[in-house]
């Protein structure tokens, strides 16, 4: 087996992330074996930090960032949606565009919904969102707002 090259990249993340995360996480990341990250931290002279709220929080945020809103990963880790997001900026986390654009068509679907059945019970709507009957015939005229 050949010796790992690491990149200047590669030791970066290590150093972020290795006190936080779980080794085979890290090693996941990196794309290298759990024994090699082990190693890399070693000679760094980097070792694991106790579990803080913080970190428990920081680890919940890098799990949801892909499946969930802000807003929803913020009631899991039981903090505010501005500390999700100083989570996520701190450490450098991004989503991958097509986990964006499921992100918002589920979110905006819920909306639907629930604009929907509020229209259903004859309550006032919440949002700005035009909601059409199902049981009503369609008269394009009538949707849009004047």
């Amino acid at each position: 087996m050949r010796p790992i090259e690491w990149t200047d990249e590669m030791i970066e993340k290590l150093i972020r992330f290795f006190p936080y995360s779980t080794t085979d996480k890290v090693a996941e990341l990196l794309k290298v074996c759990p024994w090699c990250v082990k190693k890399k931290a070693r000679e760094l002279g980097l070792c694991k930090f106790t579990k803080t709220s913080v970190q428990t929080r920081a680890a919940i945020v890098a799990e949801n960032i892909d499946r969930y809103s802000y807003s929803e990963i913020a009631t899991i880790a039981g903090c505010s949606t501005h500390s999700v997001a100083r989570i996520v900026k701190s450490f450098g986390l991004t989503r991958k565009p097509d986990a964006e654009r499921e992100i918002r068509s589920r979110i905006r679907k819920e909306m639907l919904r629930s604009e929907r059945r509020r229209l259903e019970v004859g309550k006032e709507p919440m949002t700005r969102l035009i909601v059409r009957d199902k049981n009503k015939p369609t008269n394009n005229n009538s949707d849009h707002v004047h």
